[in-house]
């Protein structure tokens, strides 16, 4: 019974990661199963619920976060994959309680429908943004072609990106 339970031990020493990465500004680490997606990590070990599962395949992006303010799908990327790295949720958009500008503009312009892509596409929005601070209407459709929105807000979602991007470049003219 005892080299059993040593050789299981074994076991489970290699199926855990040591894991150390910051999600939304926050330093986190500990062990985490090697199997564990980074949208399973977010949802039930930091219980950060905004980052949406739904076709698990990397098709919707509804589970869309940025890795590095790189978009990533996190229905299939690894959370060991993310050791050393910054996450940001869409919990970690907002400074506080001051929205960030691109939450303000989907709710003005009624940016979502349902809802439930929304945390997905403002996190691929927010990427696009970092990357290109001007886009034109053609880049947003090509940037968010894999965010599929079932309630066909698109018209709605590339105003408030275009809103969004107007404002920064105002208020970096400002600066």
């Amino acid at each position: 019974m005892g080299e059993q339970a040593g050789e299981l031990l074994k076991m489970e020493a290699r199926s855990t990661f040591n894991l150390s990465l910051t999600v939304n500004g926050q330093p986190w680490s500990g062990a985490v199963p090697i199997e564990v997606t980074l949208l399973e990590f977010l949802r039930e070990r930091l219980r950060l619920t905004g980052t949406k599962r739904s076709c698990e395949s990397e098709v919707c992006g509804a589970c869309t976060v940025l890795v590095d303010n790189r978009p990533v799908s996190s229905c299939n990327y690894l959370a060991f994959e993310a050791n050393g790295k910054s996450v940001l949720t869409i919990e970690g958009v907002a400074q506080g309680e001051q929205l960030d500008p691109l939450q303000e503009a989907f709710i003005r312009n009624i940016g979502a429908q349902c809802g439930y892509c929304t945390p997905g596409q403002i996190m691929a929005a927010k990427a696009l943004l970092l990357e290109n601070p001007n886009p034109t209407r053609e880049q947003i459709a090509e940037w968010l072609s894999g965010n599929i929105c079932r309630c066909g807000a698109y018209g709605a979602i590339a105003q408030s990106i275009l809103e969004a991007a107007a404002e920064s470049q105002a208020k970096r003219k400002k600066s």
